[in-house]
């Protein structure tokens, strides 16, 4: 067909001449028009695997003299399950305390390398506090949902609810939540550091330890020698990174200055000093601080609505600069001071001072004391400080993270996880574990956690002393004690 194509565009045209230029007029451009077929890749079906023993990643071969008794029904079932098996090997390999203890092989790997590292890394949350009588806020059952349904308030809140910064949106929440607070700060003095706490000091006394994370708030880390970045404000010289804040201490919203219980509160709960802010119109922005405060790798999340319809965004709105600002009548307090706004002494003391120079000043500028600790829906003031001092970390090479009493919901944390996890694997003997009384999902987390021993923690932690008494000693069992 080509050939006829040439003679034919070669042909000189009937009835045509050679104009005045000697050209030929144009013929009409004939291409070939070549059936492309459309190549599919064939389908790889369960049964054809199944028949593939020689490779790696093949399922079990299903045996011919059997698989021929088996109707079509029952040889669908025993694929399936086959298959399933397969697919949770390459995942989380899940076992309960007593499967850990049983499954030699397993708890060689596992001890083998807690034994031989130099290089841990822990995470903790709230589980391994449980059982020093601090139970996780997002159990229905919990101290914290008895002690809020026990109040005569007209708001109905859950345990969680006091963690998230909504409770900023009116006057009645906020006396809730501080109540709330105040009481579990009065419990976590009463607390004692659990088995797991005391395993990680020992971890740490071993110098074993590259630096402990943790969501929780109650310190009770500290009370078991372990230093915390509240302490020296020095991450370098800190055994333990609060990754959520302390609940030790309170801040100002605005200045950011740090106080003691003991400066706000006295012996009976009863705020020391008399000026607070008792109207509508509290003071500004929560959370709002340095301009770098941007990064949000360990906020509890990324969205900041709530905060920004707080009510402390309202404080501010109708004031004017003016020479002199007038402050507000004082308010006499009653016999629940824990649920007024208390306002900054710092801001107060610089606010009155510029007033008595004859300065410009705006009552927004007074900041409101609050917890130092991050809720949910908040962003974290030292994150950037925090995004940092990880990645010296992870230039540490740690080979083993193992994570204790967390189920891993909170996304600044799972960012942690998935960047350590990541380092770790770089080293081919690298293990990540996590022990918890709750199974974590599977599909979210097979390419990141090696094991999880579904357990209370501090099971977990003393049947790994009893192996390993080089590191930590002849321990006492929690039945002997008993």
């Amino acid at each position: 067909m080509s050939t006829k194509i040439e003679s034919r565009i070669n042909e000189k045209p009937v009835g045509t001449t050679k104009n005045e230029n000697n050209k030929i007029p144009k013929m009409k451009k004939v291409t070939k028009v070549t059936k492309v077929t459309k190549v599919t890749k064939p389908k790889t079906s369960r049964k054809k695997i199944l028949e593939s023993p020689l490779k790696k990643t093949a399922l079990p071969v299903l045996e011919v003299e059997k698989s021929i008794k088996l109707n079509a029904q029952q040889l669908r079932e025993r694929i399936d399950k086959l298959a399933t098996e397969f697919e949770d090997n390459k995942g989380i390999k899940y076992l309960n305390l007593k499967e850990f203890e049983e499954c030699e092989s397993i708890q060689k790997d596992i001890l083998q390398c807690i034994n031989k590292s130099r290089k841990i890394a822990i995470l903790t949350g709230a589980g391994i506090s449980c059982n020093a009588g601090i139970p996780d806020f997002r159990s229905d059952n919990g101290l914290y949902n008895k002690k809020l349904n026990e109040r005569n308030v007209r708001i109905k809140m859950k345990g969680k609810d006091m963690f998230d910064v909504s409770v900023y949106r009116s006057l009645e929440t906020v006396e809730i939540f501080n109540n709330f607070i105040y009481e579990l700060y009065q419990q976590v003095l009463q607390c004692k550091p659990t088995r797991t706490h005391e395993f990680i000091r020992k971890l740490n006394d071993k110098n074993k330890l590259i630096k402990c994370y943790t969501q929780n708030i109650d310190g009770l880390e500290r009370n078991c020698g372990l230093r915390t970045e509240f302490d020296c404000k020095d991450w370098n010289n800190s055994d333990v990174i609060q990754l959520h804040g302390d609940l030790h201490q309170l801040c100002c919203n605005s200045c950011k200055f740090s106080y003691q219980w003991n400066e706000i509160y006295d012996e009976k709960g009863n705020v020391k000093f008399e000026r607070t802010c008792a109207n509508e119109e509290p003071a500004s922005d929560i959370g709002s601080g340095e301009e770098n405060d941007d990064l949000l790798i360990f906020s509890q999340t990324t969205n900041m609505s709530d905060s920004q319809n707080s009510i402390f965004s309202k404080k501010g709105e109708n004031d004017s600069m003016s020479s002199v600002c007038e402050m507000d009548t004082k308010e006499k307090w009653d016999d629940n001071h824990k649920s007024n706004l208390i306002e900054c002494p710092k801001c107060v003391n610089n606010y009155e001072n510029k007033m008595r120079l004859g300065k410009r000043c705006l009552e927004s500028s007074i900041g409101i004391i609050r917890p130092n600790i991050v809720l949910y829906g908040e962003e974290h003031p030292y994150s950037e400080t925090f995004a940092k001092n990880l990645n010296k970390d992870l230039n540490k090479k740690p080979n083993i993270l193992l994570i204790f009493g967390t189920s891993l919901k909170v996304e600044g944390v799972k960012n942690l996880v998935r960047k350590m996890s990541k380092k770790i694997h770089e080293n081919d003997k690298g293990m990540v574990i996590l022990v918890n009384k709750d199974p974590i999902s599977q599909s979210s987390w097979k390419n990141y956690i090696d094991f999880q021993v579904v357990s209370d923690c501090d099971a977990f932690c003393e049947l790994i002393e009893s192996k390993l008494p080089n590191i930590f000693g002849n321990i006492v069992s929690s039945e002997s004690r008993g």
